[in-house]
């Protein structure tokens, strides 16, 4: 299959596959970080076939620094990833697993239709949303 990208590669002298699978690429990028309501800094050293999403930084500025320290406490990173498979099928990578922060979520940007992308990103924001909702009404999870 490889050979077959690679003689392709070679027959396209204009780039044009290359160039509309970064767009594609780019694109879900660009709809998974607004359906998170967050807006993602250009980073020219981004790799851009997937996208590492620190769930750490997010619920401390959503929600505050003893949010997290509780959300830390009473579950495991995992639960995150687990949670959003049973949700909405959809697979993520335990970011640490990838030398990112313990609560983080890698998510690949080369498989997945363009509304998988504003799913995901909806159903991280409503799972904080929720651990938020336990936090406020007095920290005990239902586990």
């Amino acid at each position: 299959m490889m050979s077959l990208f690679a003689l392709y590669c070679l027959l396209d002298d204009h780039d044009a596959y290359r160039t509309k699978m970064q767009q594609l690429v780019q694109h879900r990028l660009g709809l998974l970080w607004k359906s998170l309501g967050w807006t993602l800094e250009p980073d020219p050293e981004r790799a851009g076939y997937y996208s590492v999403i620190d769930l750490g930084i997010w619920a401390t500025r959503l929600y505050g620094a003893d949010f997290f320290t509780w959300l830390k406490k009473n579950y495991d990173s995992l639960d995150i990833v687990v949670r959003l498979a049973q949700d909405t099928g959809a697979v993520l990578m335990d970011g640490h697993g990838f030398d990112a922060p313990e609560w983080s979520v890698r998510v690949s940007l080369a498989n997945l239709n363009a509304d998988d992308y504003i799913a995901i990103g909806q159903r991280l924001s409503a799972m904080l949303a929720d651990y938020a909702e336990v936090w406020k009404a007095g920290g005990h999870p239902n586990k």
